[in-house]
């Protein structure tokens, strides 16, 4: 038997027809919530750049007192945790507890965190940024209605949650 590992994805990893291009075998997809967290847009891409060669920005998490965000854990084999380890290259792989959104069940996964620390700021005009927007929007839409709220409101650009950023709401 090949040993999984359990992943919490809190960005594009949350978009299933994504998520497959990179892990074929994924399995046990559950939606689930991280306790004191905020979801911000503020990593430097590795993979994605506009035409000047500025690096779009991509999400993290970071610690926030009585904050919550939503993602989803999934398994994953071994054959496959390297190649999303080259993917996720920005990132370093932190432990955390979850719970499930349907029961509240705990369990343990890994998450992606920056490690570059390098921020930038989101390209409102830039259709690389954009794309990378929607990919998020639309994994969070693929898990219902309420989920896909509870992204809006728990995901940050600067100081402020998406569902309050006027430039972006048309894509809301």
């Amino acid at each position: 038997m090949t040993d999984k590992i359990t992943i919490f994805g809190y960005g594009s990893l949350m978009n299933l027809d994504f998520l497959c291009k990179t892990v074929p075998n994924v399995t046990d997809i559950t939606p689930v919530i991280l306790q004191n967290h905020i979801r911000i847009f503020e990593t430097a891409s590795t993979t994605r750049f506009d035409k000047d060669n500025t690096p779009a920005a991509v999400l993290n998490i970071t610690e926030h007192n009585e904050a919550k965000i939503n993602g989803v854990c999934f398994h994953v084999e071994q054959d496959y945790f390297d190649e999303l380890l080259e993917r996720e290259k920005a990132y370093e792989l932190r432990e955390v507890i979850v719970e499930t959104c349907d029961t509240g069940e705990k369990m343990k996964a890994f998450v992606f965190v920056d490690k570059m620390k390098q921020k930038q700021n989101f390209l409102f005009d830039e259709k690389t940024q954009i794309d990378y927007l929607n990919i998020c929007l639309e994994g969070a839409r693929q898990f219902g209605e309420e989920f896909y709220r509870m992204f809006l409101e728990s995901t940050h650009i600067n100081n402020k949650k998406l569902i309050e950023i006027n430039e972006i709401k048309h894509l809301l």
